[in-house]
């Protein structure tokens, strides 16, 4: 019994490192690729417009193909096949980069890595909150991986591009990619009992109201935390910072997650999965209103851990919160709706409606808007609350 017990155990601790693993290098081939990529395209002659063209496509794809994704691990109970298959495609697309020049060829290969990519993180999200849900363990601790390993790449790939040239970043994202497929082979066997078809999951998924609530918090707060990525370096330089500066922002940006979504699991239990959803979305619209009054650069770097008290509490407590809400039959199904929406269309929407007021007003209107976008978020979160507190009564 003892033997057994030390076995699963040493199971448990492989499918643990597993999954931090490939977080680490999903983020880090993300963090590698995606800083630097415009430059690459700047290289080749490509204009402004066509540049923010082809990064559209990125939120695009996702929305078109990520539920798609969601339905067929779901309907196959394919998740770790899925997850090897996108890696591998992700990988080779971004091999072809170097071999291919020009607006159309960049644009075919970036909805193609588009493609593949938006397929990786809700399998990897729904499998590790299935295991922690059966073993133990907080989401955040593994998640936090993620912001580790973004860190590290904003360093590392930067420091190689100046010295090989930025065609580095796709051999980098390639290599991130093709590592993780050695450690997916060690994820657990996700079985779920069938209680139903797919498409029956997904019209009860869409039929619950707190689920389609969250879905357009997620839209309004989740949007203006990726469109920031975007429009950071126009405001950093507009306060007085330095182009250098923007990458060393970045790093503490990224770096000051990782702590938070460690603590992020026992402040759940402790508070609820509400309450720190509106905490993050408070700490959201206070900085992106803070940032719309025109700081000095020094102390915006100074307090760079808000972005660890916003996006480092938030992500794992909005996974957790779809993983208690959705039907078992379409739990990957949910998470890649969730994805659809805040990453995808909310960052779509955001980002334009972003940029239409930077031309307009300049870059601190953007950061207004952003603030106000985020405070509508928290209002419907405390609307689920309102939803929730009606239920117990009426139970």
């Amino acid at each position: 019994m003892e033997t057994y017990r030390l076995k699963k155990m040493s199971e448990t601790k492989i499918v643990y490192r597993s999954l931090s693993m490939v977080y680490f290098l999903f983020f880090f081939g993300i963090g590698a690729l995606y800083t630097l990529l415009p430059l690459y395209y700047q290289k080749f002659g490509l204009s402004g417009t066509q540049i923010g063209t082809i990064m559209a496509v990125g939120p695009v794809i996702s929305i078109l193909f990520q539920p798609v994704w969601g339905m067929i691990c779901d309907r196959f109970q394919a998740e770790q096949k899925v997850l090897a298959c996108a890696l591998t495609c992700a990988a080779s697309i971004a091999l072809l980069f170097p071999l291919m020049h020009g607006f159309i060829a960049f644009l075919l290969l970036f909805a193609g890595l588009q493609l593949f990519q938006s397929a990786i993180n809700p399998i990897t999200d729904s499998i590790t909150l299935s295991f922690v849900q059966k073993q133990g363990g907080d989401y955040g601790n593994i998640r936090l991986f993620g912001a580790i390993g973004f860190a590290v790449a904003v360093w590392f790939t930067g420091t190689l591009a100046e010295r090989f040239g930025l065609v580095v970043i796709f051999y980098v994202y390639a290599g991130a990619f093709l590592l993780g497929l050695w450690w997916v082979r060690q994820f657990p066997k996700v079985h779920r009992e069938k209680t139903g078809s797919v498409w029956s999951g997904l019209g009860r998924l869409l039929r619950l109201p707190k689920y389609v609530i969250f879905l357009g918090s997620a839209f309004l707060i989740f949007g203006p935390m990726n469109a920031h990525n975007y429009y950071f370096s126009l405001l950093y330089t507009k306060i007085g910072g330095t182009v250098a500066g923007v990458g060393v922002a970045f790093l503490l940006f990224a770096g000051s997650e990782a702590p938070a979504m460690k603590v992020a699991g026992s402040l759940i239990r402790k508070y609820g999965i509400l309450t720190i959803l509106i905490v993050a979305g408070v700490v959201s619209a206070l900085r992106w209103g803070w940032y719309a009054s025109t700081p000095s650069a020094a102390w915006v770097i100074m307090l760079f851990f808000i972005q660890g008290m916003s996006v480092g509490l938030y992500l794992p407590a909005a996974a957790t919160f779809i993983r208690e809400h959705a039907p078992r039959e379409v739990q990957v199904t949910a998470q890649a709706l969730y994805s659809s929406f805040g990453n995808g269309l909310g960052t779509m929407f955001t980002s334009f409606i972003g940029g239409v007021l930077y031309d307009r007003s300049g870059i601190f209107s953007t950061y207004l808007y952003f603030s106000f976008s985020t405070v509508v978020g928290i209002l419907l979160v405390i609307a689920i609350t309102v939803l929730n507190t009606r239920t117990s009564r009426q139970g």
